[in-house]
C-alpha cells in the first residue's frame, strides 16, 4: 500500500486544538472531493476541507504542515466500515435464519460501528504531522 498524504496549513489554534485547512494531496492519496463515501467518512465530516487536531507547540498559525495517514489506520478504517457491520447479521442469520432478526442486527451493528467511529475518530486514529515551513 503506498503512503498517502496532505498537505495543510494551520489556520486557527488553541491551548488544546489546531484546525488545518487542507491545501492539496498527493495524486495517489486521499482526494476526499472525489471520494464516493465522503459522506460515511469522519477523515473530512462537510463541504469544507479542514481537520481538527490536538494542538502540538512548534507549531503556529500560519505553519504549512504534512499529514500522513499510516497504512494500519487506512487498514483499520476499510475493515470496520466495510466488514464489521455484516459480522453480526450472518451470525444471526445462521442462528434464526429469520430476515426480521437479521435486519434488526445490521441496524443495531451500524449504530455500534456510528459510537466506535466517533471514538475511533477521537482516540485512535490521527494523521501524523511533519512541518514544512
Amino acid at each position: 500500500m503506498e503512503e498517502r498524504y496532505l498537505t495543510a496549513v494551520v489556520i486557527d489554534k488553541s491551548s488544546d486544538f489546531m484546525k488545518l485547512r487542507i491545501v492539496e494531496s498527493d495524486t495517489h492519496g486521499l482526494e476526499c472531493h472525489k471520494c464516493a463515501f465522503r459522506t460515511f467518512c469522519n477523515v473530512n465530516k462537510g463541504n469544507e476541507d479542514v481537520w481538527t487536531l490536538p494542538t502540538r507547540p512548534d507549531l503556529q498559525v500560519g505553519d504549512k504542515v504534512m499529514l500522513f495517514i499510516p497504512e494500519w489506520q487506512i487498514i483499520l478504517i476499510a475493515f470496520l466500515v466495510f466488514t464489521c457491520p455484516l459480522i453480526a447479521p450472518i451470525v444471526v442469520l445462521a442462528l434464526t435464519q429469520n430476515a426480521l432478526w437479521t435486519t434488526v442486527a445490521l441496524v443495531v451493528s451500524l449504530l455500534i460501528l456510528k459510537r466506535l467511529d466517533k471514538y475511533l475518530a477521537d482516540r485512535i486514529i490521527r494523521p501524523q504531522l511533519v512541518k514544512i515551513s
